[in-house]
This record gives structure tokens, C-alpha cells and sequence, in this order.
């Protein structure tokens, strides 16, 4: 192949972000590989334990591979829901995919540049699992979102004169809705075109959440549990089965209900409990989680941010 992306899980230099993002990535291609159609045309990919490898052929540029590949990754729904393909979230399941939106909306793509949407905001109604009603949730509705055209980063702008069209820049920039939090000084962060493309798949390695506020004068915040994978294959089957729709063996976190946490400490249990629920190995699919809250407190009319950060480990 003319060009290949090879990420590691053993690179020395990957933090819990990267390891996470590559979680989200490993599990992004084993969710085109089973439903037929979904993967990117003139895009070979595979995934080991330890491994996930991107190629294609000299028939395509590079910006046009990453397109193919970002279309494929980064969707929306009918109702302008935000679809992440590697969350394999079930169709039916739509009070999940209701609290992901929700929560990317306040995490990851806080800032509305990043996710433009409608002035009036839509309302879905959701039902129990005995299919009663239990009200009508609201939301934003969307028409695009920073991930779907790798935003902020460059990778997609047109070349420079003198470089070749259709190549990747040499280095690209890491915006806040790649890595919430990241904030630049001077300069900007930069990092090369191959880091860039994978931590845009931390936010489909990472789960968030909705913390209810401890008093009705404090807006609702939103947490983000980073996972620290181990094992991409297995890390891939967990995030499926929390996504799923499985009566006989609810996830903690598969739900509305259950996205919404009383603080960053129960986000991240709840988590780790889904993800290893199945696990019986002597080395489960992550090895910890790191939860990040994020969000403004209104006190006495005054705006204050506030952000806590709690670490979990598997002994």
C-alpha cells in the first residue's frame, strides 16, 4: 500500500489519551467489519490485541482517505443525534444515545462552533423497558460536529502553496474538542498528522456523563472517564456490550439513568464495573480509568469554573 497508519498500544510515549483513543479506533473498525457496508471504501484496517492498522492505496490522497475515514467514524443521526460508529450504540437504545449527545455537547464539543445546531431545542420521549412512558428529555439538534471534518486540527485544509495537494500537513493542531481541557498559551499545541488522527477517537474511547448538581443553584456538569486500555480487542467487545440493549444483563451505564452520576468517583466505578463485567482474565481489557468533570457552578450570580479529577486501578 502506498500509505499506512500503524498505532501501538506498547508506544512508550502514549499516554492514558492515546490509549484510550486507540480503544475508541480498535473499536470504531470492529464495528465496520460487522455490519457490512459501514467501512470506508479503498481503506484496508485491522485490529490485533495490541494493534490497529490503517492503509490505502496510491488511488487516493491522503485527505481524501482520512475523509472516507472520518465519514465512516463520525455520523448523525435521522434526529441529529450524534452517532459515534465505535460505541455500537443499539438502535433501540435511544435514552443512551440521548445522555452520549447531551454529554459530548458539554465535554468534548462544549464550545457551539464546534457543533452547530438548531435555535429551538427537540424534544424525544423516553420509555422503560416495560414500555411505559417516562417523559420527554430534550436536546440540541445538530448539523455537523468538529470530528466529522477533523476541525481545529488542519489536517483537511487545502495545501500550501508549494506542497503538494492532497498530503497531509507536517505537523497539526490539537484543539479543546479533540482533548477537553486542552488549553493553548502562546502557541498552539501541535503534534504530527499520524497523533492528531488518533486522539480524534478519544471521544469514542471515553464515556461521559451527566452530574446531577448539588444544589438548584448549580448548572448540571458533565464528566469524562478516559479508560487506560490493554487490550483493544477485548477493550472493542466491552464497549459493545455497554451500548447494548440486553435485559437479561443491564449495564450500569447503558442507559439515561444510568449517565447520570452523583460525581466523578461514581461516573468512573459504574464504568469500570460495565467494562469488566465480562472480563475474567488475569488481564482484563483496561487496567484503570481516569474521570474528568467538567463544567461551571452559578453561585450569587457569579460564574466559576470548577473541575475535579479522580484515578482508578485495577490492583
Amino acid at each position: 500500500m502506498a500509505r499506512e497508519l500503524i498505532y501501538r498500544l506498547t508506544n512508550p510515549n502514549y499516554t492514558v489519551y492515546h490509549r484510550a483513543a486507540l480503544g475508541g479506533l480498535a473499536a470504531t473498525v470492529v464495528a465496520w467489519r460487522a455490519k457490512r457496508g459501514s467501512a470506508p471504501a479503498g481503506i484496508e484496517h485491522d485490529v490485533q490485541r495490541d494493534r490497529v492498522r490503517l492503509a490505502w492505496g496510491d488511488d487516493l490522497s491522503d485527505q481524501e482517505a482520512l475523509r472516507r475515514i472520518l465519514d465512516a467514524s463520525f455520523r448523525l443521526t435521522k434526529d441529529k443525534l450524534i452517532d459515534l460508529a465505535g460505541q455500537a450504540v443499539a438502535k433501540d437504545n435511544v435514552a443512551l444515545r440521548l445522555a452520549i449527545h447531551n454529554g459530548l455537547c458539554a465535554t468534548f464539543l462544549q464550545h457551539p462552533k464546534m457543533r452547530p445546531s438548531e435555535k429551538e431545542p427537540r424534544r424525544v420521549e423516553i420509555r422503560s423497558a416495560d414500555d411505559e412512558a417516562r417523559g420527554l428529555f430534550t436536546y440540541k439538534a445538530i448539523t455537523s460536529y468538529a470530528h466529522q471534518k477533523a476541525q481545529g486540527t488542519g489536517l483537511l485544509e487545502p495545501a500550501k502553496k508549494g506542497s503538494p495537494a492532497g498530503r497531509l500537513p507536517v505537523v497539526a493542531t490539537i484543539p479543546q474538542s479533540m482533548v477537553p481541557g486542552a488549553m493553548t498559551g502562546m502557541q498552539p499545541l501541535e503534534t504530527g498528522p499520524e497523533e492528531a488522527i488518533l486522539l480524534l477517537y478519544l471521544m469514542v474511547g471515553s464515556a461521559v456523563f451527566l452530574l446531577r448538581p448539588r444544589t438548584y443553584k448549580e448548572k448540571m456538569q458533565a464528566c469524562v472517564v478516559v479508560p487506560d486500555v490493554r487490550d483493544l480487542v477485548a477493550f472493542s467487545r466491552a464497549l459493545r456490550a455497554v451500548a447494548g440493549v440486553d435485559v437479561e444483563r443491564p449495564r450500569l451505564s447503558g442507559s439515561y439513568l444510568g449517565r447520570v452520576a452523583g460525581g466523578a468517583e461514581e461516573a468512573a466505578l459504574r464504568l469500570l464495573v460495565d467494562l469488566t463485567a465480562d472480563d475474567l482474565r488475569d488481564n482484563p481489557a483496561v487496567a484503570g480509568l481516569q474521570a474528568i468533570a467538567m463544567g461551571k457552578v452559578a453561585w450569587d450570580k457569579n460564574q466559576v469554573n470548577r473541575s475535579a479529577a479522580v484515578r482508578i486501578g485495577l490492583s
